[in-house]
């Protein structure tokens, strides 16, 4: 009977200690979810509001993180849940961080135009289209590309949702394959952009900025 007492008693240790841990897990969201907002970009852009949003967003990207976290344990960042719930969750999470990464690219190109030379009101002119065929080629050899063939994930899937909703039907799962680089490449030529079927910063700038 003392032995099965005892026994007990450890089962109800471990029990208690088992469930301490998942309160103290939920409640210790991992530094990942944190975004860093990249201190190059154009501090000084002609739209302060882009610049708020940015910083908003960014801010966004660790809040919603963590919340998904420590409010239902949900680890937006390795999870592939099957209940819908937890999907949306990491669908708006991911949603949040492409938001943020359009944002940042916008005004990282903006910094990247005024280094060689370009002023606020040449920026603000090129951002709306006010310029010759060569300056934009330029330009766009020296923008990174953002996402390619074989790459996927949510930056992917944000840009394969824009393309279909301005038209251009593709798949949309995230994963850039020839599909998704021949859609990008047709919405490049539509706005006389160097069809490379690869998103660019300026690209990505174009994709969300059309109406």
């Amino acid at each position: 009977m003392k032995r099965l007492f005892q026994i007990l008693m450890v089962i109800a240790v471990l029990v208690i200690i088992f469930f301490q841990y998942r309160s103290w897990q939920r409640h210790r969201a991992p530094e990942a979810y944190s975004y860093a907002v990249d201190s190059t970009i154009d501090w000084e852009y002609h739209n302060p509001e882009l610049i708020r949003r940015y910083l908003f967003a960014a801010e966004e990207v660790g809040h919603y993180g963590r919340y998904a976290w420590s409010k239902h344990g949900v680890d937006v960042l390795t999870d592939s849940p099957t209940d819908p719930e937890s999907s949306e969750m990491v669908r708006k999470y991911h949603s949040i961080i492409a938001e943020t990464k359009y944002l940042e690219a916008r005004l990282k190109q903006s910094s990247d135009m005024k280094l060689s030379g370009m002023s606020a009101s040449d920026v603000n002119r090129l951002e709306n289209g006010g310029t010759g065929s060569q300056q934009l080629l330029s330009m766009l050899m020296d923008n990174p590309v953002l996402a390619r063939v074989s790459d996927r994930g949510a930056l992917v899937y944000e840009i394969q949702k824009r393309l279909l909703e301005l038209g251009i039907e593709l798949p949309v799962d995230g994963i850039y394959r020839i599909e998704t680089e021949a859609g990008v490449r047709k919405f490049q030529e539509n706005e006389e952009l160097y069809p490379s079927g690869q998103v660019d910063r300026l690209t990505l700038v174009r994709l969300f900025a059309k109406e």
